[in-house]
């Protein structure tokens, strides 16, 4: 993260004047002396997202790296105007450190940045025979283009939900218990919901391929189903459960970064839909240690992720926190920090920006690759 560590000091001056050697007393300046600055007073709440994290600090306004205070059910920091969030999750799998960087007056609660990669069991196998061509998904997917085309989907034991559609219509099989390998009898969707067409219209460049996709979740999964360009046939919201979120993504890639909109599923409800992207961000440049950028920033959070394998460091800063700032960067010289979370040669490096409401949000990224991160 950015060093930004401000030296505070106050002096406190008594002006004494030294009479003589009489009994007349020492004549002293009776001004009121300078008052040093009140400690940071205000309390940010940080929320815990399963187990603890391996490791955790903050600092607030440039100062220096101090422990939280553990709750029991997540940390409180005491900080100024603004902080800076360190967490480290890690396993014998690997590692994930995440930073947040955000001001008070943007709100007194945040979350932990980082998840552990997963030790849990070994995924199981859910087979299978679909009687059309089409796709079957349970949080993974699976595709055919024949008729009795067999699927197989590795899955975590546990309780899932299926979706299931071919070119016209879809079907949703809710709360299935896997507990090992499992055969499903044969998928129909004769009797599914017919396929709603949905049209988008962008402002892609020339040179931006644009692909639309639904992300769905349900009760147990998620699904992310690539569905075509721009015009498209999506599930309609008549297979969508009380607590189910959908989401539409249209994506505008090109080979040095991508734009993405997320609509609502009630923002696309409409038959055609307006979309227009974020500029494409410019004069960003990487470095070995974050990334710099010239001019404004054309959203309002901005985000820096670097991946090495499994492992991965990420920086998440607030509008706030970004305001009269031109980079990002990644502190790993925290005490207590372990040496074997730094990433010393990442495959992927990518800086984006975002801005959203409550109907869509939408980010611009660009990435580079080959550097290391020391």
């Amino acid at each position: 993260m950015l060093s930004i560590k401000l030296a505070r000091c106050c002096a406190l001056s008594c002006f004494i004047a030294c009479g003589n050697n009489q009994d007349t007393p020492a004549l002293v300046d009776a001004s009121p002396p300078d008052t040093p600055d009140d400690p940071p007073s205000n309390i940010v709440f940080v929320e815990l997202f399963g187990s603890s994290p391996t490791f955790v600090r903050f600092r607030t306004d440039g100062g220096e790296w101090q422990e939280p205070i553990d709750t029991g059910d997540g940390y409180e920091l005491t900080v100024g105007d603004d902080y800076e969030l360190v967490a480290a999750c890690a396993s014998e799998v690997g590692s994930d450190v995440g930073f947040i960087a955000s001001t008070y007056a943007e709100g007194s609660s945040t979350y932990i940045p980082c998840y552990a990669p997963s030790t849990g069991s070994a995924p199981v196998q859910v087979t299978g025979t679909m009687t059309t061509p089409g796709s079957v998904f349970i949080n993974g997917g699976d595709t055919g283009d024949t008729p009795n085309w067999s699927f197989q989907l590795d899955v975590a034991i546990g309780t899932h939900d299926l979706i299931a559609l071919d070119a016209d219509r879809a079907i949703v099989q809710r709360d299935l218990e896997v507990l090992g390998d499992t055969k499903l009898p044969a998928i129909d969707t004769a009797d599914g919901a017919a396929l709603v067409e949905r049209a988008f219209t962008t402002d892609a460049l020339a040179d931006e391929e644009v692909t639309t996709s639904l992300l769905w979740f349900t009760t147990n999964s998620v699904a992310y189903l690539p569905l075509g360009a721009t015009t498209v046939k999506a599930p309609p919201t008549s297979l969508v459960g009380q607590f189910d979120t959908r989401y539409f993504s249209i994506d505008a890639a090109s080979s040095t970064g991508y734009r993405s909109v997320y609509l609502t599923d009630a923002a696309a409800d409409a038959p055609v839909t307006d979309v227009e992207f974020l500029p494409r961000l410019d004069g960003v440049t990487f470095n070995a240690d974050g990334v710099t950028w010239s001019g404004t920033l054309p959203g309002e959070d901005a985000d820096l992720y670097i991946y090495e394998g499994i492992n991965s460091i990420s920086v998440n800063a607030s509008a706030g926190w970004l305001a009269g700032r031109n980079k990002l960067a990644i502190d790993t010289d925290i005490p207590g920090f372990d040496p074997a979370w730094r990433l010393a040669n990442p495959d992927y490096r990518g800086f984006s920006v975002g801005d959203g409401g409550q109907q869509q949000f939408r980010s611009s990224a660009i990435h580079a690759t080959g550097a290391s991160l020391r």
